[in-house]
């Protein structure tokens, strides 16, 4: 009752920013709470200096954090806490002040979020808009990126992020660049053939730039793919069942990609069989090779 009335009132002061932080701290996902905090902090800091805002937004911050530890996937802990970054980085400028011990504590942060549960989908989220803000922090990600899929190959969240840093750092249209980071898949691949994470990485890297370029990919996908026309009966069930799909969904791609006459006639062949192998996505290779 009291912090609907501080809303009709549109008051900001001291008071009512206890009142919303009780209230936060009853129900975390009061989302008008949060904005709320937001406005009264603007409002009360509107004529403060510089170093008072900052020293606010960073108390504010060290709140957030809190929830944040509490409630790891609750977006609206997140979204506040780039509001504190922002008025943090803002005060810095005025003050001319460096930001990088900031930014490193900021994915320090995350990542010990991140260690509890690698595939947070908000914390992964933060940390590409923390990136992006900072614009210091880039060099080390790879390394980061290294060791959580040294833990898990498997974890799509750091495959996905591996993607975003290259976007953001290097030329993918150089073969020179996505070449080591083909070798770097494959190897990943070899660990776990069945894990979809680093093919959909190795495709979104090797179609834009055509797969002749890499003719490894092939190679892996036709030998991980197993031979196709085995024998019938109980060894035909055997040889399925240790075909790779996800490398003969990328050898389809690979071999519609190749433009040879034999290769297409192969494509449709692969899609015929992907519809028994891939019973889920059946209708799909169905289609795939009625397009042939």
């Amino acid at each position: 009752g009291f912090f609907r009335r501080i809303l009709v009132d549109n008051e900001h002061s001291s008071r009512t920013l206890l009142l919303s932080k009780a209230v936060i701290e009853q129900n975390a996902a009061n989302y008008t709470a949060w904005q709320y905090r937001r406005t009264c902090l603007r409002e009360i800091h509107k004529n403060s200096s510089a170093e008072q805002r900052w020293k606010a937004w960073s108390e504010e911050k060290d709140f957030c954090t809190e929830q944040c530890t509490n409630n790891p996937k609750n977006y609206q802990v997140w979204f506040h806490r780039r509001a504190c970054v922002l008025g943090m980085s803002a005060a810095a400028a005025e003050l001319k002040l460096s930001t990088a011990k900031d930014a490193a504590v900021e994915l320090e942060f995350i990542a010990s979020v991140l260690s509890d549960e690698n595939k947070n989908y908000h914390a992964w989220g933060h940390r590409q808009w923390a990136l992006k803000h900072f614009g210091t922090q880039w060099e080390g990600e790879l390394a980061f990126i290294d060791e959580l899929l040294e833990e898990d190959v498997r974890n799509n969240s750091a495959w996905n992020q591996r993607y975003f840093v290259l976007q953001n750092t290097a030329d993918l249209k150089s073969a020179a660049v996505v070449g080591p980071e083909v070798d770097y898949a494959l190897k990943a691949i070899r660990k776990a053939p069945n894990n979809s994470s680093p093919w959909n990485y190795l495709e979104g890297l090797v179609a834009p730039l055509g797969f002749a370029a890499f003719p490894q990919v092939r190679k892996a996908c036709e030998d991980l793919g197993g031979r196709s026309g085995a024998a019938g009966g109980d060894g035909a069930t055997a040889a399925n069942a240790a075909r790779c799909i996800p490398a003969l969904a990328l050898l389809t791609r690979v071999l519609e990609d190749s433009g040879a006459a034999a290769d297409a006639a192969l494509c449709k062949t692969l899609c015929g069989e992907l519809s028994s192998l891939d019973p889920i996505r059946e209708r799909f290779w169905r289609w795939r090779a009625a397009q042939r």
